[in-house]
């Protein structure tokens, strides 16, 4: 019933961000869902709401995003507001999640898509270990992972990930080709990225 209220088409999915750390511990680093939009029948980006999970209890934030990161403050097409709901079962999703990284020794960050079916049980959708999908967590509430000391990757592949009030964009390095991306961010003092996405190849499916 909770996710109903966000439209009954596509499957909604919860994405959660787990990460190792250097000592082997595995943690929750982020967390939103996506909602899908009317007539479609499975999620694609350009039409669903990306609305970002606050903390462990599964709080969702007051703003959803869509194309283009265009912040709404309700679901288009039902008008329910995001603000003051919290995802049933969040607590457990993560655990499974985190169950399952402790599984993948050769993955520091995985972007887990899962769906909470009506019994309250987590379903792996599917996980992906090249893209985690870190840069609206990042942006809106992070940063998430500035206790890694991933700036040492700046002279390599990676790339670096910025936001100030106005933007977050995909800083371009000599011979890179990372398309810029506009990000609203409404607190200054909130999701300001000095963080690297590191050129990755998987996609793993369950």
């Amino acid at each position: 019933a909770f996710f109903t209220q966000f439209g009954t088409g596509a499957l909604a999915t919860v994405r959660i961000i787990t990460m190792k750390t250097p000592s082997g511990a595995i943690e929750q680093r982020g967390a939103g869902v996506r909602f899908g939009l009317a007539g479609t029948e499975w999620l694609v980006s350009e039409k669903s709401v990306s609305v970002i999970i606050l903390d462990g209890e599964g709080r969702l934030d007051e703003w959803g995003y869509v194309t283009e990161l265009r912040a709404i403050a309700a679901h288009p097409d039902t008008g329910t507001p995001f603000a003051g709901k919290r995802i049933p079962h969040y607590a457990e999703a993560v655990e499974f999640c985190k169950a399952l990284h402790a599984r993948q020794p050769h993955y520091a960050i995985i972007g887990w898509d899962v769906a909470i079916n009506r019994d309250g049980g987590v379903e792996l959708v599917e996980w992906n270990g090249g893209h985690g999908g870190i840069t609206l967590p990042e942006a809106v509430t992070g940063p998430h992972f500035a206790d890694m000391g991933w700036a040492k990757f700046a002279r390599g592949r990676a790339y670096p990930v910025r936001s100030d009030r106005a933007s977050a964009r995909f800083a371009r390095l000599p011979g890179d080709s990372v398309a810029a991306t506009p990000a609203r961010d409404r607190n200054p003092a909130r999701g300001c990225l000095d963080q690297f996405v590191i050129p990755h190849s998987h996609h793993g499916r369950a």
